[in-house]
């Protein structure tokens, strides 16, 4: 279980009401704004925000002390297209 430990798995598996409150308590939901820089060859004519629109990109935790729940690309500036 990804950053459970024994307590966690014991209360959820024969006290699932304390294991809700036990889960509650040591998790807390976090917002972070990253910033990324993107480089790449587009082909001439096609438009920048169809690209970006369409961006496939993942976030993991390696740590497993977090849980991903959602991502999405907020806002993005052309800084450069030549």
């Amino acid at each position: 279980m990804n950053g459970m430990n024994s307590a966690a798995l014991i209360l959820m598996l024969f006290i699932p009401k304390a294991f809700n409150q036990f889960w509650e308590t040591t998790m807390r939901k976090v917002t972070v704004k990253l910033e990324m820089r993107i480089v790449m060859s587009v082909d001439e004519g096609v438009e920048i925000s169809q690209v970006v629109n369409e961006l496939d990109y993942q976030v993991n935790d390696t740590t497993t002390a977090a849980d991903i729940l959602d991502t999405e690309i907020t806002d993005y500036e052309v800084v450069d297209s030549k």
